[in-house]
């Protein structure tokens, strides 16, 4: 049980820590609203997961 609240507790910390980057540090950032822009923040997300759970998937292939 400890170490499901642990793994919560982290996930909040980060949740707050990077809330209060884009709160602060991206009212610095200049970023024209293009459909290129557009595309990147929403596709992103997805293929990095994609490439991440591939990558994943191809190494425990090559392990067993």
């Amino acid at each position: 049980m400890g170490t499901n609240l642990g793994f919560v507790v982290k996930v909040m910390v980060i949740s707050a820590l990077v809330a209060i980057a884009i709160r602060f540090v991206g009212r610095t950032l200049v970023v024209q609203a293009t459909p290129e822009t557009v595309l990147f923040v929403v596709l992103f997300p997805s293929f990095a997961l994609a490439m991440a759970l591939g990558w994943r998937a191809w190494q425990q292939r090559s392990l067993s």
